[in-house]
């Protein structure tokens, strides 16, 4: 996942995930041309369905890394 206003790129490392999902975090702000749409940020969701029983215990591990991309464009 890249951040191109922030200049910053993020890696999730998964183990056995179904999948991983990426949303953005809007807020809506008021301004003199009306209502406008603000990216805050970005989510990431990991999605597992891990056998649900009684008597076992169920984990994972997630690992996510950020850095500055310099291979992005100003």
């Amino acid at each position: 996942m890249e951040d191109g206003w922030q200049r910053v790129r993020g890696l999730v490392a998964r183990a056995a995930c179904e999948g991983i999902l990426g949303f953005p975090i809007e807020t809506v702000s008021e301004s003199e041309e009306g209502f406008e749409r603000v990216y805050q940020g970005s989510q990431i969701l990991a999605v597992w369905h891990p056998p649900l029983t009684t008597q076992k215990t169920w984990s994972t591990r997630l690992v996510g890394v950020s850095k500055p991309s310099d291979l992005l464009c100003a």
